[in-house]
């Protein structure tokens, strides 16, 4: 959180409390997202596209893929299923992983 405050400056004018209200906001919605059921459709097309990053984790940059599970309904319309970081490449860690990819698991 001091990073966050810290990346904003102190010009900006925004509280450690404030930065805690907008991550709890944020942790909200989230859930709410992870949470939500997909029962209203049935998707014959998923897809998983990935993109990599570095990331600091402790003292370390390594790189990590964000990956995003994208679904096609029956009617063509795309949603996003799920979303999930990786410290390996996600065929690795495969397919049965994913089934917990965060909707309504």
């Amino acid at each position: 959180m001091l990073d966050l405050v810290a990346a904003l400056g102190v010009s900006s004018g925004i509280s450690k409390s404030q930065v805690s209200r907008i991550c709890a906001g944020i942790d909200a919605e989230v859930a709410r997202f992870r949470e939500r059921t997909l029962t209203h459709t049935t998707f014959p097309y998923v897809y998983l596209d990935a993109t990599y990053c570095k990331v600091r984790v402790g003292a370390h940059v390594v790189f990590q893929a964000l990956v995003v599970v994208t679904g096609v309904s029956i009617d063509g319309t795309r949603e996003v299923l799920g979303t999930r970081s990786e410290t390996r490449s996600p065929s690795s860690s495969g397919v049965s992983s994913w089934s917990g990819c965060g909707a309504g698991d």
